[in-house]
């Protein structure tokens, strides 16, 4: 039987093969990011993630899903999609710019009052350049998720991952043809080219799209001079983007401060400086990749979820709508027991065989339990946006991270990372159980 290509199947099995292909890439990276320097290394490159994930938040995310909910909503009219990807374009362009500009002159002052880590300043300056080709790709992906052809952002990603990997390691090999001391900025430079790589690569599929528009080759079929008018679309994109921008601040802010403090509260505990940041490398360039593998399927499903139930919710099927929460509860609770089961039993050994690490191994085992709960929040989060209850999920990303924050200022410092380990279970509980309630309603149909 032939798959449409505009099907969720069709999508979530390309988009999740892509994204196993690229996790797994990522586990061989990081092996030889943590062998070539050191978990210390690997601990002060992952303090630079909530630079990344803030810059994200801000330029990209919000925009990328607006742009994709409304190239969906006028599929049948080309001109009107590509009207709103030029608008988003050109917004999310010079919000990265400036942004770029911001973090690039202030990177000795962030890393070490913001960071407190000055040795993230040369990383933080390499990152801060791929910000605006980061936002280009991330429009364009929106506007291909909207157009439901689910191939081309997971070719953009694969391309993303191959290239970042590959000029990190070409740059390391050059650096040791010729006996120079490897800098760990070699790994903020390959994600600045991997950026770049990405954007041309996906500007040479929106160009003869583009191409068409400017030269009138679709008919423009507006029905009045506002629909046609830059004013009305942007004020389309922002009235969506603004929102969810604004919640993914939020839950990154919070979780910066969680990100910042984990090697400050190990600090407290006892451990030298070197070792908290080793540790804090451990757990979250490590064992939670590991853990956050499988979410791949769920995080695929999630983003094919959200405008199916969109169109449920207008269309009035409420049936269908329980029908997707019903499903999406018993196959995350099936895949999190069976994946909680498989870690549990051999986590130590694949902590040492990926990693060569036996603390990356018990952190493994630890952090099994949330699985569970892990993918019923990716799932029905997603099902929440798409009811448009963006304020219901800010409530929830917000509650579970003051418990996780909690954690880190009163567990910590006591317990060492079984602490945090602690925290993260009980947020993702929280989490779970808050979403369930969101959406008991509905299921009553």
């Amino acid at each position: 039987m032939k798959i449409p290509h505009k099907s969720i199947i069709y999508g979530t099995v390309v988009l999740t093969g892509v994204s196993f292909l690229c996790r797994g890439i990522g586990f061989f990276y990081r092996t030889f990011i943590s062998q070539t320097f050191g978990e210390e290394g690997m601990g002060i490159y992952q303090l630079t993630a909530p630079v990344m994930s803030m810059a994200f938040s801000l330029c990209c995310a919000g925009f990328q899903t607006s742009i994709s909910r409304y190239v969906a909503a006028k599929s049948e009219d080309e001109n009107t999609s590509l009207r709103f990807l030029l608008c988003g374009l050109a917004i999310t362009t010079a919000l990265s710019s400036l942004l770029s500009a911001g973090i690039y002159t202030l990177s000795d002052f962030l890393s070490a009052n913001v960071l407190l880590e000055p040795r993230t300043a040369p990383l933080l300056r390499l990152l801060a350049l791929s910000f605006p080709f980061s936002a280009i790709h991330c429009c364009v992906n929106g506007y291909f998720y909207g157009k439901k052809k689910a191939e081309i952002p997971a070719l953009l990603q694969f391309t993303e991952q191959l290239a970042r990997v590959g000029s990190v390691y070409l740059l390391c090999h050059i650096y040791t043809m010729h006996n120079y001391e490897i800098p760990l900025a070699l790994t903020a430079a390959g994600s600045a080219i991997a950026e770049v790589i990405s954007t041309v690569v996906s500007l040479c599929f929106i160009l003869p799209r583009l191409s068409r528009l400017q030269t009138g080759k679709i008919h423009k079929t507006y029905r009045t001079k506002k629909e046609y008018s830059l004013y009305y679309t942007a004020s389309c994109l922002l009235s969506m983007a603004l929102p969810l921008s604004i919640s993914r601040i939020i839950v990154n802010l919070l979780q910066n401060v969680e990100n910042i403090y984990i090697p400050e509260m190990l600090r407290r505990f006892g451990y030298s400086t070197a070792e908290s940041l080793s540790l804090f490398g451990v757990l979250t360039g490590m064992a939670l990749t590991v853990i956050l593998l499988p979410s791949s399927l769920v995080n695929s499903i999630s983003v094919l979820l959200l405008p199916r139930i969109s169109e449920a919710q207008a269309s009035g099927k409420n049936r269908t709508i329980a029908y997707v929460i019903r499903r999406s509860v018993t196959f995350c609770c099936i895949m999190g027991l069976f994946f909680s089961t498989i870690f549990f039993m051999s986590g130590r050994w694949i902590g040492n065989f990926l990693f060569h690490s036996n603390t990356a191994g018990d952190y493994i085992v630890k952090l099994s339990f949330i699985c569970p709960f892990l993918y019923i929040t990716s799932s029905l989060g997603s099902i929440l946006h798409g009811l448009g209850k963006t304020y219901t999920t800010l409530f929830i990303n917000v509650g579970t991270l003051f418990i996780r924050i909690a954690s880190v200022f009163l567990l910590i410092p006591k317990m060492g990372i079984p602490g945090y380990i602690l925290g993260l279970l009980a947020g993702q509980c929280f989490s779970a159980l808050c979403c369930i309630i969101s959406l008991h309603k509905y299921t009553k149909y």
